[in-house]
């Protein structure tokens, strides 16, 4: 990795990578949102096979129209993380499309408009 300076601006430059992640296969819990979303890409990019899992499957299926219009390789999902049997249904579906899952990106996430202490514990157990 190196750093690129221009117009004083500082930027990390991933260029000299190249294609680490090659054949490795990647799931992305959030995928269809702006930080799962770039974590798709990035892992794309390198290499890997990305299955983009997200509650929102037109959110999930843009990044994935996205890495594929990109050359890379990638399906959507929908996912809703609390569900286990869901869970059960993603790996199959990544692993048919792929082969082995090596990769686990654990991003999506919940948060509730309420204070820490204001949290039940039904909230923080979905959380």
């Amino acid at each position: 990795m190196r750093y690129e300076q221009s117009a004083g601006t500082r930027q990390m430059s991933t260029a000299n990578f190249g294609k680490r992640l090659e054949g490795k296969v990647a799931i992305v819990t959030g995928g269809g949102g702006a930080m799962g979303g770039a974590q798709c890409r990035l892992f794309a990019e390198h290499g890997a096979a990305v299955c983009v899992a997200d509650f929102r499957m037109d959110a999930a299926e843009a990044v994935r129209s996205d890495i594929a219009e990109n050359g890379g390789n990638a399906i959507a999902y929908e996912l809703d993380v609390r569900d286990e049997a869901g869970w059960a249904d993603c790996v199959s579906a990544t692993e048919d499309a792929f082969g082995p899952v090596s990769i686990l990106c654990n991003n999506a996430g919940a948060n509730f408009r309420v204070s820490f202490d204001d949290q039940s514990l039904d909230m923080w157990n979905i959380i």
